[in-house]
């Protein structure tokens, strides 16, 4: 770049130098097959010193190479551009898997430890629901740690890591959350990238609503699928205390924000709505791109 000046200055220059040249061979040229008496007969109507005709044909020359200048310089800063987008979006994708394990080591201490003592206190009450809460609880682990590294997995896994979660968060919430899960049976083939609603379903057990009375706090989740579209659409609803600082923020949903900004663009739609007692979470996937 601290060359710029000097670069135009040599192009410039170069551009005049060969433009006199061609200026100077096309009257040669011209003379030698006999043409001048035409270019005094058409253009001039006279005949007029050799140096204006020279002068003619390198001021038309000179626009001749001025555009073809533009032409050629407009088509290397294409190609660098096309070459800096493709740097760029390979830097974002290497971006976005570090964020990715980032984001699939991120599991709420809360939840963990919670998690842990509502398998601690079940050991003696309910000995058979106990087992089955740890089990669903390492295979939240193992999904996390291991069955989400690829691009893209299958619906069903996703939504059976959902599942096991929306469980955990029952018997830990007990009574005190009413939480209702709806996700569609049918899946077909469909695929999709890994922890897209994660942390959307986190964030909402993390802020629902404290309410003395267990009824007014809620949780609803909603999944499905439309085939014929080929849209999958998300979403998310808690109950929220009218004194919480606003903000269901975090590095989860930003890290999903630039997903679906590098993975689905212009093939989704994301809103998040906050009033007084609700938090709401939409999203639509175009999975036919």
């Amino acid at each position: 770049k601290k060359w710029n000046g000097v670069y135009w200055i040599l192009a410039l220059v170069m551009i005049l130098v060969l433009t006199i040249i061609e200026g100077f061979g096309d009257f040669l040229l011209a003379k030698n097959m006999g043409l001048l008496e035409i270019v005094y007969e058409e253009i001039f109507e006279e005949v007029v010193p050799d140096w204006i005709i020279i002068f003619g044909f390198t001021l038309q020359d000179f626009f001749v190479n001025i555009v073809f200048f533009i032409l050629s310089f407009s088509n290397v800063l294409y190609i660098e551009n096309v070459k800096e987008k493709k740097v760029k979006q390979a830097f974002q994708q290497e971006q976005l898997k570090s964020e990715l394990k980032y984001l699939k080591a991120q599991i709420n201490p809360h939840f963990l430890f919670n998690g842990i003592n509502s398998v601690y206190h079940l050991i003696d009450q309910k000995p058979a629901l106990a087992k089955d809460t740890l089990l669903k609880f390492s295979n939240l682990l193992r999904y996390q740690l291991y069955e989400c590294n690829d691009d893209l997995i299958p619906l069903a896994k996703e939504l059976d890591h959902i599942r096991d979660y929306v469980e955990m968060e029952k018997i830990r919430k007990g009574e005190d959350v009413l939480i209702d899960l709806t996700i569609p049976d049918d899946l077909l083939q469909t695929k999709i990238p890994p922890l897209l609603f994660t942390p959307f379903i986190e964030n909402a057990f993390k802020y629902v609503s404290n309410h003395d009375d267990g009824t007014k706090n809620k949780v609803n989740i909603n999944i499905r699928l439309q085939e014929t579209q080929g849209k999958l659409r998300f979403e998310v609803e808690n109950t929220i205390d009218e004194n919480r600082l606003s903000g269901n923020g975090g590095i989860g949903i930003s890290n999903v924000q630039k997903r679906l900004a590098l993975l689905f663009p212009n093939n989704h739609d994301l809103d998040i709505i906050e009033n007084e007692d609700r938090f709401v979470v939409r999203m639509s996937l175009n999975l036919i791109k």
